[in-house]
C-alpha cells in the first residue's frame, strides 16, 4: 500500500521497483534451473523405484515335457496311449536330465498312481494285470508297505488259483476214470488230466492214488 501511495517519481519507489524486478528475475531464474534439473532427478528416482523387469522366459524342453507328463498323469493316462502317456513323457524328460528334481518327483507320483491301479485290478480279480502293474510300479521305484502287502496278497491269490486248477484236474481225472474214459477222447480223458496234473505238481496229494485207480 505504501508503494501504491508513493510518488511515482520518487527515488525510493524507483529503488523498490528495481529490487522487485531483481527479486522476480532471480526467482524466475531459480525456477528455471529447478525445472531443468527436475526431469533428471525424477528419472533417477524412477529408475531406483522401478527396477527393470525381464520379459517372461520361455520354458525349456525339460520343463515342457514335465508339464505334459503331469497333465497326462492328472487325467489318468499313466501308461497308455503309447507315446502320449505320463510314462512316455517322463522317459523323454529323464533322457534329457535323469537327475532333475522334477523328474524324480514325477516318477514317484507315477509309481504311486500305477500301484493304485494295480490294487484296483487285484480287487477286480484281474491277477495278471495286477502283477504287470506291480512290476511297472517297482521299475518306477515304488517301495511302500502298501505295495509289498499287495504283492503278498497277489502271491496268495495266485497260489490259491493254482491249487484250484490242480484240484480241478484231479476231479476231472476221477470223473473220467469213473466213466471209463481212460485214454479217449485224447484231450478229455483220465490220462490227459493225470498227466497235466503230474506236470504241474508231481507231489500233489492224491496223484499217486489217481494213477492207481487209472491202472486198475
Amino acid at each position: 500500500d505504501q508503494i501504491r501511495r508513493a510518488d511515482p517519481s520518487s527515488a525510493r519507489l524507483a529503488f523498490m521497483d528495481a529490487q522487485l524486478r531483481n527479486a522476480k528475475a532471480e526467482a524466475l531464474a531459480a525456477a528455471d534451473r529447478e525445472r531443468k534439473t527436475e526431469p533428471a532427478s525424477a528419472a533417477s528416482s524412477t529408475a531406483v523405484a522401478r527396477p527393470n523387469v525381464a520379459p517372461p522366459r520361455a520354458p525349456t524342453e525339460l520343463e515342457s515335457l514335465l508339464t505334459i507328463a503331469n497333465t497326462r498323469l492328472a487325467r489318468g493316462d499313466l501308461l497308455e496311449p503309447a507315446g502320449d502317456s505320463a510314462q512316455a513323457y517322463l522317459d523323454r524328460a529323464a533322457e534329457l536330465d535323469p537327475n532333475a528334481a522334477g523328474v524324480a518327483t514325477l516318477r514317484g507320483r507315477l509309481a504311486d498312481a500305477v500301484a493304485a491301479e494295480a490294487e484296483k485290478h487285484f480287487q477286480a480279480g484281474e491277477l495278471d494285470e495286477a502283477v504287470r502293474l506291480v512290476l511297472v510300479a517297482r521299475n518306477l521305484g515304488a517301495d511302500s508297505p502298501a505295495l509289498a502287502d499287495l504283492e503278498s496278497r497277489i502271491g496268495e491269490a495266485n497260489a490259491a488259483q493254482a491249487r484250484a486248477e490242480r484240484d480241478g484236474l484231479m476231479s476231472n481225472a476221477r470223473a473220467r476214470i469213473a466213466t471209463g474214459a481212460l485214454v479217449e477222447p485224447r484231450d478229455d480223458s483220465a490220462l490227459h488230466y493225470l498227466a497235466a496234473l503230474a506236470a504241474q505238481d508231481p507231489g500233489y496229494a492224491g496223484l499217486a492214488d489217481g494213477w492207481s485207480d487209472f491202472e486198475e
